[in-house]
C-alpha cells in the first residue's frame, strides 16, 4: 500500500507540473523575422513555446537587420505595445548581441534587431528578465545602398545607388552619391529590402551645405533641393548609433562622379543630366569612363 501511495503522489506532483507549464501566459512575437505569417501585424503574432521555464522561437535563415517586437497580448497595436516588453523605447532600436543574456524591462515597445544573418534560437526568461538570441552568423559591413522615395517611386533604382568609397578611421562605411539634378520629396537611405539598412529623421529636412544626423528605422526624410548635390552618407554599423549624410553642392562637368553611372548618362556642357541627348555636343558617363560625343 505504501508503494501504491508513493506511485499516485508522484503522479500527482508530475500532473500538476504539467498544468503549471500549460497553464504559463503566452509571449508573442511580431515583426519581420522568419517563421511569421503576417510581417509587422500583432493581431497575427506568433507564440513563442514555452519548456523547461523558458520561452522559445526559430528564426531558420534570419537576415542582419529583421526586426521584431515581443508582447504577452495579442491583438491591434494599441493592445501589442501596451503589454510589449524589450530593451528600446517606442520607434527606438536595440540590436541584440549574440550568445549573451542582456536584460528586458515591461513598457519597452522599441524593435529589436538581429545583428547577423544565420539561424538563430531566441530564449526568453520571464521569471529572470532576461533575453538571449544564441547561434552563430555571419556579418556583412558593406551594402547596396539606395535613395528610396518619392523621387524612385520607394523603388531601388540604379542613378540612386551609392558607391562604397571607404572605412574611415572611425570606423564608419562612406559612400557617395551624386545627384545632378538635386532630390525632391520624402525618402530614406536603405537598402532595396529595407532590412539591414533603414535610415531616417525625426522632423527635419536635408539642406545642402549641412550635414544631418540619421537614425535607424527613423521617420522619412524631406527634401527641397533642386541644385546639383553630391551625397556623403557615414554609415555606423551599429544600429545603436547615429549615421550621418552630407549634403555638398557641385556644379560643372568636373564635379561628376564616373563611379555613380552603372549605365550611360548624359550630360550637356553645364553639368545638367539630359535624359534625352539630341543634336548637340554632350558629355557620356559610363563605369569609370567619361567621353566627350556629339549626337545628331
Amino acid at each position: 500500500m505504501k508503494h501504491s501511495y508513493r506511485i499516485f503522489a508522484m503522479a500527482a506532483v508530475v500532473s500538476a507540473a504539467v498544468a503549471t507549464a500549460s497553464a504559463q501566459s503566452p509571449v508573442y512575437i511580431t515583426g519581420n523575422v522568419p517563421g511569421l505569417t503576417a510581417t509587422w501585424t500583432p493581431e497575427e503574432s506568433a507564440t513563442l513555446t514555452y519548456a523547461d521555464g523558458v520561452y522559445t522561437y526559430d528564426m531558420t535563415d534570419a537576415k542582419q537587420g529583421q526586426m521584431f517586437k515581443l508582447s504577452t497580448a495579442k491583438g491591434d497595436w494599441s493592445t501589442f505595445n501596451a503589454a510589449a516588453f524589450g530593451m528600446a523605447d517606442d520607434n527606438g532600436n536595440y540590436t541584440l548581441p549574440l550568445n549573451t543574456a542582456v536584460t528586458w524591462t515591461e513598457g519597452k515597445c522599441g524593435n529589436m534587431v538581429v545583428p547577423a544573418t544565420g539561424d538563430f534560437k531566441l530564449v526568453v526568461n520571464m521569471d529572470a528578465k532576461t533575453l538571449e538570441l544564441q547561434g552563430e552568423g555571419s556579418y556583412t559591413d558593406v551594402f547596396e545602398i539606395y535613395i528610396l522615395g518619392e523621387a524612385t517611386g520607394w523603388a531601388a533604382k540604379d542613378a540612386y545607388k551609392f558607391n562604397f568609397v571607404e572605412k574611415n578611421a572611425s570606423g564608419e562605411n562612406v559612400y557617395e552619391l551624386t545627384l545632378p539634378e538635386g532630390l525632391l520629396g520624402e525618402f530614406k537611405v536603405a537598402t532595396a529590402d529595407w532590412t539591414a539598412v533603414n535610415y531616417g529623421v525625426y522632423d527635419k529636412s536635408i539642406e545642402a551645405g549641412q550635414t544631418t544626423e540619421l537614425k535607424y528605422n527613423a521617420n522619412n526624410i524631406s527634401s527641397t533641393i533642386t541644385e546639383s548635390i553630391k551625397l556623403t552618407f557615414y554609415h555606423n554599423l551599429d544600429t545603436n548609433q547615429s549615421s550621418w549624410l552630407k549634403v555638398d553642392r557641385y556644379s560643372g562637368i568636373g564635379d561628376i562622379d564616373a563611379e555613380a553611372a552603372a549605365t550611360p548618362v548624359f550630360y550637356n556642357l553645364q553639368g545638367v543630366r539630359v535624359d534625352r541627348p539630341a543634336n548637340g555636343v554632350y558629355i557620356k558617363v559610363a563605369g569609370d569612363k567619361v567621353s566627350k560625343v556629339f549626337v545628331k
